[in-house]
């Protein structure tokens, strides 16, 4: 039961930081989304019911610290989550490039969640601003992931990982 502790003050320091992230480390105006980091890696390696719990968590405090329609995130989170699970036996290895790319395939996944969740909400306008920015921001959030990744296994060794 320590796991969804440290991974509940994990959540907690990365929306210290994404609301705290430096201006001159953003890429194309956009920053690395870590909170969808922290759920995919909740769901690579812990059991499901803990998955499910940490990207549920972590996309409703997603939804707290953003705007738009409250639930989105919850919603697009708990979604990736159950993709990053049925996706890790085909692609998730432990190399760089493979990292990266299946997050980068669960994060543009996340995009295309919140622009179908946009239409429902009749916020046709956004879709291409959404499209545009998400596709940045996944590919910024790929390649930031595996060094996210190996930090957390260095922090928390002894939770399974």
């Amino acid at each position: 039961m320590k796991r969804p502790v440290v991974f509940s003050i994990l959540s907690i320091a990365a929306i210290l930081f994404s609301i705290n992230y430096p201006e001159n480390l953003r890429l194309f105006h956009v920053k690395p989304d870590f909170l969808l980091i922290i759920a995919i890696v909740a769901n690579i390696y812990f059991s499901k019911k803990e998955g499910k719990i940490v990207a549920s968590c972590s996309g409703l405090l997603k939804d707290i610290f953003s705007f738009g329609a409250f639930g989105s995130y919850l919603i697009s989170f708990t979604i990736c989550g159950y993709i990053a699970r049925r996706l890790k036996s085909f692609i998730y290895r432990e190399r760089f490039f493979e990292q990266a790319l299946f997050v980068f395939i669960i994060s543009f996944a996340n995009i295309l969640i919140i622009c179908l969740l946009s239409l429902f909400s009749a916020r046709l306008e956004a879709v291409p601003q959404i499209l545009l920015k998400g596709t940045a921001e996944s590919l910024f959030t790929s390649l930031v992931s595996p060094i996210i990744i190996n930090l957390i296994k260095k922090c928390a060794p002894k939770y399974s990982f």
